[in-house]
């Protein structure tokens, strides 16, 4: 009689782990870029959403003016501010998980306003950067930049900052 064994050999489970490594090598750059691009669509919507809550906010109760403080497009009432609707409280949310550092690795950067006056009209300015630019785990490439034109440009770059003159996103 042979002696019998179970299990499995050294090197059926190097070969296991070898397999696995290539799968591991191959799947995870692949993830982590479609992840960088998630974050940007979700930049670029969060943009959108906000440059739709600062035009309701300056059409209502802005009078021509747009906000200068996030809280005042979200709703939240007291008795200088006053609810806006739908894409304001969009943004406020996002804003406030934001402040958390619990959403898709974007920080809103900058956010200018400055006020109608008789010779200027109001404008506007929202940055957003991602929060790691460099580095095998950088969250994304580029900075989104949106203005009172509601055309969203890039930088192209997450180390050159976007303004008014950047290259417009399609």
């Amino acid at each position: 009689m042979g002696k019998r064994t179970t299990g499995f050999s050294l090197l059926e489970l190097l070969i296991v782990v070898g397999i696995s490594g290539i799968i591991a090598t191959i799947a995870i750059p692949n993830l982590l870029t479609a992840k960088r691009q998630a974050n940007g669509a979700s930049a670029i919507q969060t943009l959108r959403n906000l440059h739709a809550a600062e035009m309701t906010y300056s059409f209502g109760i802005g009078r021509g003016n747009f906000a200068d403080n996030l809280a005042y497009l979200g709703g939240e009432s007291d008795s200088t501010t006053s609810h806006c609707g739908n894409p304001a409280e969009i943004v406020a949310q996002a804003e406030k998980v934001r402040r958390e550092r619990a959403i898709l690795s974007y920080r809103l950067k900058i956010f200018g306003v400055r006020q109608k006056s008789e010779t200027q009209s109001a404008t506007y300015h929202a940055i957003f950067r991602p929060l790691v630019g460099s580095g095998i785990l950088h969250t994304h490439n580029e900075m989104f930049y949106v203005d009172e034109t509601g055309i969203l440009r890039h930088s192209g770059s997450s180390t050159v900052w976007p303004d008014e003159n950047s290259a417009p996103i399609p």
